[in-house]
């Protein structure tokens, strides 16, 4: 499942696989969030 603004994921994923060289899967590496409490929150609540 897909979290954040779609467009956003894609471009993010595409810019690290750029300048990163690593294999990025939007559906399953990125999460997009608001701010860092928010982003806390969701890695806790995956962890």
């Amino acid at each position: 499942m897909r979290t954040g603004d779609p467009w956003s994921v894609e471009v993010l994923a595409l810019n690290i696989q750029r300048f990163t060289g690593l294999p990025i899967d939007p559906d399953q590496n990125l999460v997009v969030t608001c701010g860092s409490t928010e982003a806390m929150m969701a890695a806790m609540a995956t962890a």
